[in-house]
């Protein structure tokens, strides 16, 4: 008897498990008619982030791809030629030499140790 329902349930199985040649292709060219729809906030969230993509390649594309406006091509800079002024007085002798002072000897006592 156990033989009996163990054999019925694996024709069952080798049956409901192989796929026909109807649902392979199916399966290839389109999703299934159970399979479920995405959450509509998903695909809304989906749809903004294609939509934010598509436009920053394309603003990268036009900044890539475009060139400036000429608003100038020749630029004029008025320059002055000035004689090079003398100096009116020559340098003072160096300042002296300052003398550096010693710093106090400190003299810190040894700790003492109590036992």
């Amino acid at each position: 008897m156990r033989s009996g329902l163990l054999s019925a349930a694996r024709a069952a199985y080798r049956e409901n498990d192989r796929p026909d040649k109807q649902d392979i292709m199916l399966l290839r060219s389109s999703p299934p008619s159970n399979m479920p729809k995405m959450r509509r906030s998903w695909r809304v969230k989906l749809i903004i982030l294609g939509v934010l993509a598509a436009g920053y390649g394309a603003f990268m594309w036009h900044m890539m791809h475009s060139k400036p406006p000429v608003i100038m091509q020749r630029v004029l800079i008025p320059v002055e030629v000035v004689k090079k002024k003398e100096q009116a007085e020559p340098k003072g002798p160096p300042a002296p030499p300052i003398p550096l002072i010693q710093p106090p000897q400190v003299e810190i006592p040894a700790p003492v140790i109590k036992r």
